[in-house]
């Protein structure tokens, strides 16, 4: 639902302009630079600021329901970096989170300028989004980093999921959003340019 939901709801007016004869008389006044510029900044922050939301609701949610547990029971410790019950981690993860959710949203409206049909791009980040972790995973012990980089979870949940290859062991969690963060702004920039290219021959 979050992959669909947070990935479509902002640009998702944006792609409806664009697949209907509409979207001529927006590039007329506008222009596509300045259409894919706004409707990308659009597409970020909506997903940023519900994402950021979300994740502040669920942490007053897990506060209140750890307060009304028995005292003599053991939460299970996790491998997270963040899971060391410090309030900066959390906030450091929520922001992370929040932002990666961001770049995933344009990186999903970048492909959706190709996709014709409404219908598909209301699904569209939900059927990347599970190519996005199964192929990874697939060929994690080929290019085991490449693809650690590349797993969806480390740019919208960074530090909570790495391959059991791995030991269990998470590589530099900072890193591997930046270097996620970049890849996915790359691709999204690329797919941008590209459509704006073919758009401009086509006429």
């Amino acid at each position: 639902m979050a992959l669909s939901f947070l990935t479509s709801y902002g640009s998702f007016k944006s792609i409806y302009i664009k697949n209907n004869n509409y979207f001529n008389n927006v590039n007329q006044r506008i222009g596509y630079v300045s259409f894919l510029k706004k409707a990308s900044l659009r597409t970020f922050f909506v997903a940023f600021f519900i994402s950021l939301l979300t994740k502040i609701y669920q942490l007053i949610l897990s506060f209140i329901i750890l307060k009304k547990l028995p005292s003599n029971v053991v939460i299970p410790a996790e491998l997270s970096p963040f899971a060391d019950n410090r309030f900066s981690s959390c906030v450091i993860f929520i922001i992370l989170a929040s932002l990666g959710w961001g770049i995933y949203a344009v990186f999903i409206f970048s492909l959706g300028l190709f996709i014709k049909k409404n219908s598909i791009y209301l699904v569209l980040g939900a059927i990347v989004g599970t190519l996005l972790i199964l192929i990874p995973g697939m060929f994690s012990r080929i290019l085991t980093y490449g693809m650690y980089i590349l797993l969806l979870p480390t740019l919208i949940a960074p530090g909570q999921m790495t391959f059991g290859i791995l030991g269990g062991k998470h590589p530099n969690v900072y890193i591997g959003f930046l270097l996620s963060a970049s890849i996915y702004l790359i691709f999204s920039l690329f797919l941008m340019y590209w459509w704006m290219v073919y758009k401009q021959k086509k006429g």
